[in-house]
């Protein structure tokens, strides 16, 4: 009976299951839950019933376990209504848990802890550095000046049809966005300092489950929390017409003169890398243009969010939008005599690109074609589209604006009947 295992006689190791768990990755997630969690240990059985309880004072809650081996088991966590620390055990059967609830102490069976935390992607602790206290006094979290992190991005500009992947990296704290000068934060609790964001380790040492134990090596301070939930957008700042003297004027807040509209995108999912880093691809975007005139770039603010609906608002990373035709200056191989470049018709030689105005996107495609034509003129005809390589996501690496790599197809018998 569950009385009988949660008040046992006998207060002996033996009292407790075979099950014990000694890890768990990730050591921390949103409020809004969604995480999927993965304990190690020992003991663990394939069972329907098999249960991982998240424990506080406040709010108990229980999960399936998904079996994985006798060392590993998995499981997604909760909603929790606030942050807080939970207390993690583990059931084979549901009923007989690796540790007691609630207790930390020594012989109480074996237990971890879960971080839950309520931060928007940007701005660690920021929600709870200014709740107003009894007799007129705001608490001075973490971060009561809300400095929100610098994030940059490996490829910060992309063309208007999509298709770029964006990797994020949360590489510091903007302190002149805040408008403070720089100074010292630390951990609540803790003797730690908050200088900037960290990925991890953070995972609780398996002698110490505290997760902000310098056991562990630096706490997670990133705020990319690891769920479905975790998604991006792109807030741009368009200018329709092309004309900087119609629209807003937005040059005092950073950005271009004569926007039309702001848009904003829908949420694109994030694949999570650590607490720091996070990938998204860039979404279609309509193109401005006016008659007999370059397409002009579109400047954006890319958003993330941890509960798929909110941002903070001062947290952002800058794209641009642009679509200039690239230019091909030359090409080279590995193997060449006469010829810069060559290769057999099997295919498959990899072609050094140089020129300008190359944008990352898995739309970017190399055409190898023109050949000439099988009519008495021998025309040359450029448009041969039975030569052309670079399937959505294959055969184009980016390398820069100035360089790609081209894999070359087959040369085979031309399409058109004319050749």
């Amino acid at each position: 009976p569950i009385g009988q295992w949660l008040y046992p006689a006998d207060h002996s190791a033996s009292s407790f299951p075979s099950t014990q768990i000694t890890w768990l990755s990730p050591p921390k997630g949103h409020i809004s839950g969604g995480t999927v969690l993965t304990i190690y240990g020992s003991g663990f059985k394939r069972s329907r019933v098999a249960k991982v309880r998240f424990a506080t004072e406040s709010q108990f809650d229980e999960v399936d376990a998904e079996y994985v081996s006798e060392s590993m088991i998995r499981c997604v966590t909760p909603p929790r209504a606030t942050p807080d620390t939970a207390h993690i055990t583990v059931a084979n059967d549901g009923m007989q848990f690796s540790g007691w609830p609630l207790v930390y102490t020594k012989g109480s069976g074996t237990f971890l802890k879960f971080i839950f935390d309520n931060s928007q992607p940007g701005c660690l602790d920021c929600l709870n550095s200014a709740i107003p206290l009894s007799g007129g006094r705001v608490y001075a979290g973490l971060n009561p000046s809300k400095v929100v992190e610098r994030w940059v991005l490996d490829n910060a500009t992309g063309p208007y049809i999509g298709g770029t992947l964006v990797t994020i990296t949360a590489a510091g704290l903007e302190w002149t966005r805040a408008g403070v000068a720089e100074y010292d934060m630390y951990i609540p609790g803790t003797t730690q300092r908050y200088n900037g964001p960290v990925g991890g380790p953070g995972t609780p040492h398996p002698h110490n489950v505290d997760p902000m134990s310098s056991g562990n090596g630096p706490p997670v301070t990133g705020t990319f929390y690891p769920s479905d939930s975790l998604m991006c957008m792109w807030q741009c700042y368009f200018d329709l017409d092309q004309n900087a003297g119609t629209g807003e004027n937005l040059t005092a807040a950073g950005l271009p003169a004569g926007v039309d509209e702001i848009t904003e995108s829908d949420w694109v999912p994030a694949a999570w890398i650590d607490y720091t880093k996070i990938a998204c691809e860039s979404p279609p975007h309509k193109v401005p243009g006016r008659t007999n005139e370059e397409i002009a770039p579109t400047t954006c603010r890319v958003r993330v969010t941890n509960d798929g609906e909110k941002f903070h608002e001062n947290a952002y990373a800058v794209w641009r939008y642009e679509d200039k035709r690239p230019t091909v200056t030359n090409i080279k191989t590995n193997q060449f005599s006469v010829w810069p470049a060559r290769g057999p018709f099997a295919g498959n030689t990899e072609v050094v690109v140089t020129g300008t105005n190359f944008l990352p996107s898995k739309y970017l495609k190399c055409r190898f074609g023109g050949v000439n034509t099988a009519d008495v003129g021998g025309a040359y005809e450029e448009d041969d589209v039975s030569h052309i390589v670079g399937e959505d996501g294959g055969r184009v690496r980016y390398i820069s604006s100035t360089e790609i790599i081209c894999v070359t197809p087959i040369f085979g018998p031309a399409a058109a009947a004319s050749q």
